[in-house]
């Protein structure tokens, strides 16, 4: 189950997004687990986003729109949101969560699975 909550522009777009990560990470859907994708105004530690994990695989991934003292456009909270979805992936498959992965990954998840058709 995915959840998308908070202040986010296009949210149906998000949902799709979402979707279309968790696909080219290829986590079985068919798995009990529950994602929610919350937006808010920061995370902690000022961070661009967090991936919270959960032994029962509810999953949680905050995106910040604001940090590091400016504020966060919506292109770099789908850049970032690519990044923590590697996280949720490693999570899920009970991997230890590499920095160095999410980072490789994130430009070319982003660029792949992001609506751009969808966008108004």
């Amino acid at each position: 189950m995915i959840c998308i909550s908070g202040r986010v522009k296009h949210k149906s777009l998000v949902e799709d997004y979402v979707l279309n990560l968790v696909k080219e990470l290829g986590v079985d859907q068919r798995r009990k687990w529950t994602l929610t994708v919350s937006f808010k105004s920061r995370v902690e530690d000022d961070c661009m986003g967090v991936c919270i994990d959960d032994p029962d695989k509810e999953i949680d991934i905050e995106i910040a729109r604001v940090a590091n003292g400016g504020r966060v456009n919506f292109y770099e909270q789908m850049q970032t949101l690519a990044h923590e979805m590697v996280h949720f992936r490693q999570f899920m498959y009970d991997e230890y969560p590499s920095e160095r992965e999410a980072k490789n990954l994130e430009y070319e998840l982003y660029a792949k699975c992001f609506p751009w058709s969808e966008l108004p």
